[in-house]
């Protein structure tokens, strides 16, 4: 094992204890083999996740970058493996892409890097470790983030009615000031049929196929694709689009 690997696998435990502090329990094993040729990442889920069929998790990972030694970027994640096996039953077409390379990103209800939560301007966060001993600062500063403003991101979205009222806001990119996410409102709308809600999920499935702009990878026809595709798994929804229309 090289000094890169033996360092990641350093804070990969590192950061296993400070995590189980915070509330998150490791997702599988760490490898940290070539870390000098490609990132490794390690995933955190939240023992007590609020929402039923959602994980909020943390990515954590660890790169070689142009710095020496590694530096340590996390990522907070919504995750639902349920609305990821509906999207799976979708064509391209519905699903904004028409082709799906990691099936698990059709899961993904929004994810935000640390730095964009934390200072926008100053993003993506870094956290520096050129050496063992910055790793106990460096991961110990990293869970400080997530038990603060990373907690904070996550209450904000702690519940469906939460959720929902994101799905209609912008999410404000460089690229796109105006229009709601739209993995985000597929993930909110599957996620409301899943809690019983079909009547709430056709009425933000009405409002979005009103609208007038969508974001470049989005459209109008890709949004009633999948409308169409809602109604043909769930015969619940499709009574509560008609009773709508």
């Amino acid at each position: 094992m090289g000094a890169l690997e033996k360092l990641a696998e350093q804070i990969g435990l590192a950061l296993v204890e400070v995590m189980a502090e915070s509330g998150y329990g490791p997702l599988g094993q760490l490898s940290a083999a070539r870390v000098a040729e490609r990132d490794v990442e390690i995933r955190f889920n939240r023992f007590d996740s609020p929402l039923v069929a959602v994980n909020q998790q943390i990515t954590a990972v660890i790169s070689k970058k142009k710095s020496p030694g590694l530096v340590l970027i996390g990522w907070s994640n919504l995750f639902s493996r349920s609305i990821g096996e509906v999207r799976s039953q979708m064509d391209g077409q519905a699903n904004l892409v028409d082709t799906i390379s990691d099936p698990n990103l059709l899961g993904v209800v929004e994810s935000q890097e640390f730095g964009q939560i934390v200072a926008p301007e100053r993003a993506p966060l870094y956290f520096s470790i050129a050496a063992p001993s910055d790793i106990q600062r460096e991961v110990t500063s990293f869970a400080s983030v997530v038990s603060g403003a990373i907690s904070g991101w996550f209450d904000a979205r702690s519940t469906l009615s939460e959720l929902t009222e994101l799905a209609r806001r912008p999410l404000a990119t460089p690229w796109d000031q105006d229009n709601p996410g739209a993995d985000r409102l597929r993930s909110v709308v599957i996620l409301q049929i899943l809690n019983g809600r079909e009547d709430d999920a056709a009425i933000l499935m009405a409002w979005y196929l009103n609208r007038n702009s969508y974001r470049n990878r989005d459209s109008r026809e890709r949004a009633a694709a999948f409308d169409v595709a809602l109604a043909e798994i769930f015969p619940t929804y499709a009574r509560a689009r008609k009773s709508i229309n």
